[in-house]
C-alpha cells in the first residue's frame, strides 16, 4: 500500500514529488521531439519529451552561460531528460547544416 501512495504524489518518469514542480518555462522552437514539459524540483530540471523521441536520436542539450553554449550532463531515461541542476537558458539543439532542429529553454521569473 505504502509504494501505490507514493506513486501517486509523484510525476511519473521523474520521481519529483508532485507538490514540489516548477513548470515556470517558456520554450522556442519547433522539432518533432520539441519537448512536451520541463520543470525544475529547484534542484534538478526535468525535460520530458514525446514518445517521438524514442524512435530517434536526443537532441544535445547546451546550456546557455555568459554568451556561450556549454555541454551539461544529463541522464536520458526513456522520454526523460534529467539535468542535475535549475537551468536558467539552455538550448536542445539535433542535426546538422540545414537538418538542424533547435529549441530554447528559458526560465522565467
Amino acid at each position: 500500500m505504502k509504494s501505490t501512495r507514493v506513486q501517486a504524489n509523484t510525476i511519473a518518469g521523474a520521481g519529483v514529488p508532485a507538490e514540489n514542480p516548477d513548470f515556470d518555462f517558456h520554450l522556442e522552437g519547433s522539432a518533432r521531439w520539441k519537448p512536451t514539459r520541463i520543470y525544475t524540483d529547484g534542484v534538478k530540471t526535468y525535460i520530458q519529451f514525446p514518445n517521438a523521441l524514442s524512435g530517434g536520436d536526443a537532441p544535445v542539450l547546451f546550456v546557455i552561460s555568459g554568451g556561450r553554449n556549454r555541454i551539461v550532463n544529463y541522464r536520458l531515461n526513456d522520454t526523460m531528460m534529467v539535468v542535475d541542476y535549475l537551468i536558467d537558458h539552455a538550448v536542445l539543439v539535433s542535426g546538422v547544416g540545414g537538418q538542424q532542429q533547435k529549441i530554447t529553454i528559458r526560465r522565467r521569473g
